[in-house]
């Protein structure tokens, strides 16, 4: 079975510690299920916001799913990525509701 490479997408800015508690949690369901986790959260603090974003595009051009964190859609970063994704026709799933999908989407 082929993993699938999956994108986390979620708020981030104006969170402790960059909200990389739940970016990680993600990602570490993610993997469990057998995927490939594509986590924002693994870049290091001090880069400059245009940077991270460049880096996010890169990321959801190569993934084959859109993982939502709670809150993205209060995120003007998030919302620029599942902008993105919808028009690269990458599917979208959030995290609180659609975890046991992900892990037959195998």
């Amino acid at each position: 079975m082929i993993s699938k490479k999956v994108y986390i997408s979620g708020p981030m800015t104006g969170i402790k510690n960059f909200n990389r508690e739940a970016f990680n949690r993600a990602s570490l369901e993610l993997r469990i299920a057998g995927h490939i986790a594509l986590n924002p959260a693994r870049h290091p603090v001090g880069l400059e916001y245009g940077e991270y974003m460049s880096y996010a595009m890169l990321d959801i051009f190569n993934c084959d799913y859109v993982f939502l964190l709670p809150g993205w859609e209060n995120s003007p970063g998030a919302k620029r990525e599942v902008a993105l994704a919808k028009q690269q026709g990458k599917e979208l799933f959030n995290f609180t509701t659609n975890q046991s999908s992900l892990r037959n989407s195998k």
